[in-house]
């Protein structure tokens, strides 16, 4: 539990502390006033200022927030409604061009890290007390060889051999134990659990860890960021279009799944955050009132129009969105809960 927090929080606020700083430096670059840059979220636990902007640190880790002024009306110089709308929608999608330019520096890390490369070889990681594989001294470590003459190399092949026969029907299973080979006369059983036969073993594919040079490394980064970028767009179309196939993940169900992903190795939980990082740029383009994608097409109404929408108006708005993606993260948490406890 312990891990899966500080995985979830950690991840978590790096993705939205880089969107910030992204919005803030291109703030400033175009001359907009920074209010206040915030580590976490308030209650403020100590802060600094330095020029017109303070610097704050506060308790809630979550990220961070960048508070620019004018940034919901008036026109005075410095603030944000002042500025011409190329300039705003600059500082709008800075954030995404930031999350987007954070995935390949992630997977660049992960693949100067390593990352596991899988072999033909098929081994025992447990057996199952009482289990049939048990019962014939099948043992942790064990290297399968063969299942009824048929050689193993993959995971589904163990699936298939065994439940292609009929139950309580012996399979002979062929494995390697240190330097010796030893052939073992096993009877499946159904397991309602997995709803299929079997003989009561974990099985893992052998993987070695593969490092590459930095060069390689950010070669890679950057073309798995394009299969990420791909694979994330047609999933965000699919949700869009009510795909029966899409799902959609919600925090518990994104911390539990980041907890498992920190279990298993460093290199691995930052492809994941890599992922999440793109995964939030496209949603963050989408112009769902509340998002960045809706303030940009904001501003390019303006720019088609030639005058902006009423502050107020657009605020509205933006209230209605954020009330309503509220309301859809509480229902997908509910599930996600129920998921859980399931």
């Amino acid at each position: 539990m312990l891990t899966t927090i500080v995985a979830f929080v950690s991840v978590l606020s790096l993705l939205i502390l880089i969107h910030e700083i992204g919005h803030f430096v291109a703030a400033r670059r175009v001359g907009i006033r920074v209010v206040e840059f915030g580590i976490g979220w308030p209650p403020r636990l100590v802060s600094r200022r330095f020029g017109d902007t303070l610097y704050s640190l506060n308790l809630l880790p979550l990220g961070g927030f960048v508070r620019m002024f004018g940034e919901f009306g008036g026109n005075e110089p410095g603030s944000f409604m002042s500025k011409r709308p190329v300039e705003r929608s600059i500082v709008i999608l800075a954030g995404v061009a930031m999350n987007f330019l954070l995935a390949p520096v992630l997977f660049t890390a992960a693949f100067m890290i390593g990352e596991p490369v899988y072999t033909d070889r098929i081994f025992v990681q447990e057996v199952v007390p009482e289990s049939p594989a048990a019962a014939v001294g099948l043992q942790a470590g064990d290297h399968i060889l063969t299942i009824n003459d048929v050689v193993i190399t993959t995971m589904p092949q163990v699936r298939e051999q065994i439940g292609n026969v009929q139950e309580g029907t012996p399979v002979r299973l062929t494995v390697a134990r240190e330097s010796r080979q030893i052939t073992l006369r096993v009877a499946p059983e159904f397991n309602p659990q997995i709803e299929r036969l079997a003989i009561g073993v974990v099985l893992l594919p052998e993987h070695t860890i593969k490092r590459y040079w930095p060069w390689e490394a950010a070669w890679r980064g950057i073309q798995r960021t394009g299969e990420v970028f791909v694979l994330i767009g047609i999933g965000v179309a699919s949700l869009i279009q009510g795909s029966e196939d899409a799902d959609v993940l919600g925090p518990v169900g994104i911390a539990s799944l980041t907890g498992q992903v920190a279990r298993s190795g460093l290199s691995r939980l930052l492809t994941f955050t890599g992922f999440l990082s793109i995964n939030l740029a496209i949603i963050n383009l989408v112009p769902f009132p509340g998002l960045d994608g809706a303030r940009f097409l904001f501003t390019v109404v303006e720019m088609v129009r030639g005058r902006p929408i009423p502050p107020k108006r657009e605020a509205a708005i933006n209230f209605a969105g954020i009330v309503i993606l509220l309301t859809l993260t509480v229902l997908i948490t509910y599930r996600d809960i129920v998921r859980l406890i399931g």
